[in-house]
């Protein structure tokens, strides 16, 4: 396989999509629902200005989206333009080659035509396979997110039950400790 400068810019600029695509999907899921959606359903923040980054957390979460949106777009972008195969493409190439006699030169020009014919078919299944490739991945990709989402969605389920059964142990912990106080001083 030969190298090209186009084949390389190909492959940063889709290594760098795929990147800016992870990215901007975990800085989404991370960020707080304005209403408290399923964030207070989890026990989080809600309709509190306080979140786990601080109050200004959500300004700068929101400026670091838009940042990664406009990547995003000129990514996009970029392997547009660097996977476009120019003006050339639609133009039909012409075949010159030395005449001896008519009978011969309709002969080798059918012999050119089943062998461009032959190419053309192998580079068509070629493709075929590359787009079922692509589509595989496609979907792995997909239902790893999916998988990653819910595991995420059932350690914060988790983490939060922990936490309110250790508030509730400290708020009886504290309430037996009071009415011990209590109940020492009243005896005094």
């Amino acid at each position: 396989m030969v190298l090209t400068t186009g084949s390389v810019l190909v492959t940063l600029l889709s290594i760098a999509f795929v990147f800016v695509c992870f990215l901007l999907i975990l800085l989404i899921l991370i960020q707080r629902p304005k209403g408290g959606g399923l964030a207070g359903a989890f026990g989080g923040a809600g309709g509190s200005d306080q979140a786990m980054f601080g109050a200004k957390a959500g300004d700068a979460l929101t400026w670091i989206t838009v940042a990664l949106f406009v990547g995003f777009l000129l990514l996009a972008m970029g392997l547009t333009w660097a996977t476009d195969p120019g003006d050339g493409a639609n133009e039909i190439q012409q075949f010159t080659m030395p005449v001896e006699g008519e009978t011969d030169a309709a002969a080798t020009t059918d012999e050119a035509t089943e062998e461009a014919t032959d190419e053309a078919v192998d580079m068509s299944e070629k493709v075929d396979a590359a787009v079922e490739t692509v589509k595989e991945a496609a979907g792995d990709t997909t239902e790893a997110v999916k998988e990653g989402a819910a595991k995420a969605a059932e350690a914060t389920g988790e983490a939060v039950d922990k936490a309110v059964d250790a508030t509730k142990e400290a708020v009886e912990t504290v309430k037996t400790e009071v009415k011990e106080a209590t109940s020492d001083s009243e005896a005094k």
